[in-house]
């Protein structure tokens, strides 16, 4: 049996791959660690991405098959993505507004503009379909990342300089809230 399993990302996959690159700018971004500006290499082309997750139950249901000698499965979402139209997804999920500036290194003469899938066949023969929305897929990455960070900044500390300017440019978070007379917060 051969198994092909189409563009796969998500959390813990190496920052050589294309979303985890993109998150971690993007998160280096929001904390105000770097400019908002991504460097990207060619956004045009078109990916079946897949969550990690959905590929390796893909691939614990073949083990559990009474598959054809030579039978070949692609494992793919059938949905082709732009890489720009990734970038832009994750970048809203970020809640970051950045710009992508083409970086000649990162460049593959190679690529080319479409690699897509049917996985019809797996879904007949496995009954596996991808199961992980492409949303959570994204948040799991930028998780991975450490965003968002848990910032939270108050009161006088946001008055007091460079504190409250520096917090404000890195997008932390202002929370005033009352807690009145709950004595977990009189502990601290």
């Amino acid at each position: 049996v051969r198994v092909r399993a189409f563009n796969h990302t998500g959390p813990g996959q190496s920052e050589d791959f294309v979303v985890p690159a993109f998150a971690r700018q993007a998160a280096r971004i929001a904390a105000g660690l770097q400019p908002p500006v991504l460097q990207v290499g060619d956004l045009s082309p078109l990916r079946d991405f897949l969550d990690v997750r959905d590929v390796c139950a893909a691939y614990a249901a073949c083990l559990g098959a009474d598959l054809a000698p030579g039978t070949v499965l692609n494992i793919a979402s059938g949905q082709p993505r732009r890489v720009g139209d990734v970038l832009q997804d994750l970048l809203d999920a970020a809640g970051v507004q950045a710009a992508p500036q083409t970086d000649a290194a990162r460049l593959r003469p190679s690529d080319i503009p479409l690699a897509a899938g049917d996985a019809g066949l797996a879904r007949r023969l496995l009954g596996w379909a991808p199961a992980i929305p492409w949303a959570q897929t994204l948040a799991d990455v930028l998780a991975d990342h450490d965003f968002p960070r848990n910032h939270v900044l108050g009161g006088d500390n946001l008055r007091f300089w460079p504190l409250g300017p520096l917090a404000r440019r890195a997008g932390i978070v202002f929370i005033r809230r009352s807690f009145g007379d709950d004595e977990i917060y009189k502990l601290a």
